[in-house]
């Protein structure tokens, strides 16, 4: 990403706000002082070094809840505030003393924030080698995405999570055909004592369904597809609305409801 920064030069301990940002103290400085949760800066000391466990405790001294939500391979931390903020933080040390920088801002605003350029502009660096107000690349992740959590073991696929590193709900599964079902099912209505309408249902691999229901009046058979996911089945016959009901299969015992009365099929062949 291509960034312009502007930093002023500080050699006091204090933090050093980027441009246009409001200092609030000699640690800490904010985007909107009208509105803080759109973006701030932290500049902590701890004592305990590099482990981000120091950096919470230190937190908590401070009367700040937070608990680590990720750890990525530079050293990076993912941070879960209280009030609803999120916080990316990293650690700089220099002769033994741990300075760790924080980028914090409320989860509606933290998207708009690109927290790894700010901090990699906030942690002191060697004497420059450019031009105050030149042109600087800044690294991004290693995936292009700034805030997503890069796995530990790159064998291993980090988990599905937005940009502050929290957790967020897979995709839907897609409609398949389960092979624990391919087969064909019979049962009665009545129950496993009998006395009712007897159902047999035939589930192909290739997907094609068959229902046959016998009584004593004779034999209807509806003929079309079938599919499958999430404990649910999709019925679609050719002349009629596909139908989706809930199954449980159990123990080679298939359940579910059919014609408003539920049905308990066995295996069949």
């Amino acid at each position: 990403m291509l960034l312009t920064w502007m930093l002023a030069v500080s050699m006091a301990n204090a933090l050093t706000a980027p441009v246009g940002w409001t200092a609030t103290g000699p640690d800490r400085a904010v985007m909107m002082p009208s509105d803080p949760g759109r973006g701030e800066v932290r500049e902590l000391r701890v004592t305990g070094g590099i482990d981000p466990q120091a950096l919470i405790s230190a937190l908590a001294q401070a009367g700040e809840v937070a608990t680590m939500t990720s750890q990525e391979a530079d050293g990076t931390v993912g941070l879960k505030l209280g009030a609803g903020r999120v916080a990316r933080a990293r650690v700089h040390t220099d002769g033994g003393q741990a300075t760790w920088f924080l980028v914090v801002a409320s989860e509606r605003s933290a998207d708009a924030l690109d927290a790894d350029a700010l901090l990699t502009a906030m942690i002191p660096r060697p004497l420059p080698t450019h031009l105050q107000g030149s042109v600087e690349v800044l690294p991004a992740g290693r995936d292009g995405s700034l805030w997503d959590p890069v796995a530990a073991d790159p064998a291993q696929p980090a988990a599905a999570t937005d940009l502050w590193g929290a957790p967020v709900a897979s995709e839907p599964s897609a409609w398949g055909k389960a092979p624990s079902l391919v087969g064909v099912w019979g049962g009665s209505s009545g129950g496993p004592w009998g006395g009712g309408q007897e159902v047999v249902f035939t589930f192909d691999a290739t997907g094609r369904l068959r229902i046959e229901e016998r009584s004593s009046d004779g034999s209807t058979v509806t003929e079309g597809t079938w599919a499958s996911k999430d404990g649910q089945l999709r019925l679609s016959s050719y002349t009629a609305e596909p139908l989706e009901l809930p199954y449980q299969l159990e123990s080679k015992v298939l359940s579910l409801t059919w014609n408003g009365q539920p049905l308990t099929l066995f295996p069949r062949r």
